[in-house]
């Protein structure tokens, strides 16, 4: 069922030849992620498999509504939810005022605990791909830099990041993403495949924020700079990126 823009899939998973209340798949083409892309291939004609995709169905049918009553849960808790956890950590009785307080200290709890999962998970993706070696082998030298790296004061910054990010799921169907990281200098923030200086993907040119600019290279390591108003931009610049990291897998 559709309206052009959201699209439902329904299966008869809980009567057999009558259709489901509820959706199996929800996808909005306004906001495609990996995962819908992922699943909406299993319904493609070369890869349609009526006995996995029962499967899937299910468990995406049930994961959904899982993530939906944590979501409430989350918002709101209810009394069920409240005396399950007081109960565990509480053994006196469960009267209404202490009832009051343990829907928001689980409010709370549940929150902080989300809040702490996204942190280590952001820890975990940007600590490993830093470079620690404070004086790589095989160095590409930036003309207008001569300030040597261990007296430089750098620090990269959120936009930064987020270009590194979007630069890498850009080529992230073509290359292990491991293999792209970054290096920041005082004059910009580079990106390179296998931590290599010499093969270096883009560079990020972000120190003026009212002129944001992008290196590029090609098969002669020439750097081609190009302007951007926003990082949004860096998305136009996919083929260039695929053309310098397939001349870098050939060679």
């Amino acid at each position: 069922m559709t309206n052009g823009v959201t699209y439902r899939f329904f299966t008869d998973l809980e009567a057999p030849n009558v259709m489901d209340k509820k959706p199996f798949l929800e996808v909005n083409l306004l906001e495609l992620n990996d995962f819908a892309a992922t699943e909406l291939k299993k319904l493609s004609k070369p890869s349609f498999n009526i006995d996995e995709l029962m499967t899937s169905a299910g468990e995406l049918k049930y994961t959904r509504e899982i993530k939906r009553l944590l979501a409430a849960e989350m918002d709101n808790p209810s009394d069920e939810f409240v005396k399950f956890f007081a109960s565990r950590v509480f053994s006196g009785p469960l009267t209404e005022k202490r009832r009051e307080t343990f829907t928001g200290l689980a409010t709370r709890a549940f929150a902080q605990f989300v809040n702490d999962k996204i942190n280590q998970r952001l820890k975990s993706a940007i600590s490993p791909e830093v470079s620690t070696d404070s004086e790589p082998q095989d160095v590409v030298t930036d003309k207008n830099d001569e300030t040597p790296q261990r007296e430089r004061s750098i620090t990269t910054t959120t936009s930064e990041i987020e270009g590194y990010y979007i630069v890498k799921s850009l080529l992230r169907n073509i290359v292990d993403p491991k293999r792209i990281v970054y290096r920041d200098t005082q004059s910009y923030c580079g990106i390179l495949l296998d931590d290599n200086n010499r093969k270096p993907l883009a560079r990020l040119y972000f120190n003026n924020e009212s002129n944001k600019q992008i290196g590029i290279f090609d098969s002669e390591r020439n750097e081609e700079k190009i302007h951007i108003n926003a990082l949004n931009d860096i998305f136009s610049l996919e083929d260039k990126l695929k053309n310098i990291l397939a001349f870098y897998e050939a060679n």
